[in-house]
C-alpha cells in the first residue's frame, strides 16, 4: 500500500518533536504508543518515522489546526 503524506505534516511534526526534551518524549510516546526510541531517531532525522506514524502524531499534537495555526503555536512556544 503507498502512503502519500504532505511533506509539511512531517516538517512540523519533525519540528516539535526535535524542539523537546526528554520528558515530553515520554509524553508524547506514552499518548501516542510511538516508542520513545523512534521519537528520538526522529529528532535527529526526520526520515526516521513512518509517514502513517508522522500523521498520527500530528493528529495528536494538532487536534483541529491548520498548518498555520500550529506553525504560529510553535513560534510562540520558541519551537
Amino acid at each position: 500500500m503507498l502512503v502519500a503524506v504532505a511533506p509539511v505534516y512531517i516538517d512540523q511534526a519533525h519540528r516539535f518533536v526535535a524542539g523537546v526534551g526528554p520528558k515530553s518524549l515520554a509524553k508524547i510516546s506514552a499518548d501516542s504508543g510511538i516508542p520513545v526510541t523512534d521519537l528520538e531517531k526522529f529528532q535527529e532525522d526526520k526520515k526516521a518515522l513512518a509517514p502513517e506514524m508522522c500523521v498520527s502524531l500530528w493528529a495528536m499534537l494538532f487536534p483541529d489546526m491548520s498548518f498555520l495555526e500550529a506553525n504560529a503555536q510553535m513560534d510562540a512556544l520558541k519551537l
